[in-house]
C-alpha cells in the first residue's frame, strides 16, 4: 500500500499544479476578473483536484492490488525435474522449485508465518487397478504412499541453518530457483508436492498455491 500512497501523492501534486497555472491562465487572458477572485477560483481547482487525485490513487491501490491479483498469491511456482544415473540400481533425482513473481513490487515472507516445503513420496507397487489417487494427498498413512523419501525439505529451515536468516525474497518481476537432489530406486514412481502458503496471525489464509508432479524413474 505504500507504492499506492506515493502514486495519489504524486497525482495530488501534479494535478493541483497544473489545476493552478491553467486556471491562472485562463483567468488572466481571457477576463476581467481581479487577482482576489482568480485566487479564489484556482483555490478551488485546487482542492477538487485533490479530490480527484484521492480517488485516482485508491481506485489505482483497488485494481492492482485486489482485482489483477497484485497481493502476494499471485505468485507463480513451478516443478520441474531430471531423473540422473548414479550407481547399481540407484538413481538422481533433481528437482527445481521455482517462485515467480510477476508483481510490481517485491515479495517477502518468513517462518512461522508461512510455509514453503517439498515432499516426495515413492506410490506403493501393489494398487489395484482403476485407483485413483488424490493430488497432494501425501498425509502419512495414505493407502496409496509408501513411507516418504528421507529427506522432506523445509526452504525456510533449510535458510535459517545456512544463513541464519528466515526471510524469502523476491524482487519484482524476478524468479527464485531452489534445486534438490533425491536418491531414489530405479523403476519406482515418486509423487512431489511443493507449496507455499502465507498465513495471518499464524493461521493459513486463500494467500496459498502448490504445484505437484509425478515422476517414474527408469531402469
Amino acid at each position: 500500500m505504500k507504492s499506492a500512497r506515493r502514486i495519489a501523492d504524486f497525482s495530488f501534486k501534479i494535478l493541483g499544479s497544473i489545476a493552478i497555472v491553467v486556471g491562472l491562465g485562463w483567468a488572466i487572458t481571457r477576463t476581467s476578473w481581479d487577482l482576489r477572485t482568480v485566487l479564489d477560483l484556482s483555490e478551488i481547482a485546487f482542492r477538487i483536484s485533490s479530490v480527484l487525485a484521492v480517488v485516482i490513487g485508491g481506485w489505482w491501490a483497488l485494481r492492482w492490488y485486489y482485482l489483477e491479483g497484485g497481493a502476494r498469491w499471485m505468485i507463480h511456482i513451478t516443478l520441474t525435474t531430471q531423473v540422473l544415473p548414479y550407481r547399481d540400481d540407484l538413481r538422481l533425482l533433481v528437482v527445481h522449485v521455482t517462485l515467480e513473481n510477476p508483481r510490481r513490487s517485491k515479495l517477502n515472507f518468513k517462518s512461522p508465518k508461512a510455509t514453503y516445503s517439498l515432499g516426495a513420496w515413492v506410490l506403493k507397487d501393489d494398487l489395484d487397478f482403476g485407483k485413483v489417487i488424490p493430488e497432494g494427498n501425501t498425509k502419512p498413512g495414505a493407502k496409496w504412499w509408501g513411507d516418504p523419501l528421507p529427506e522432506q525439505v523445509d526452504f525456510l529451515a533449510d535458510l535459517v541453518e545456512e544463513t541464519g536468516d528466515s526471510e524469502y525474497e523476491v524482487l519484482p518481476k524476478a524468479e527464485l530457483d531452489d534445486m534438490r537432489v533425491f536418491v531414489v530406486k530405479a523403476g519406482s514412481t515418486v509423487s512431489l508436492f511443493a507449496e507455499l502458503a502465507i498465513g495471518k496471525c499464524g493461521k493459513q489464509d486463500s494467500e496459498f498455491v502448490a504445484k505437484s508432479a509425478i515422476v517414474h524413474i527408469a531402469q
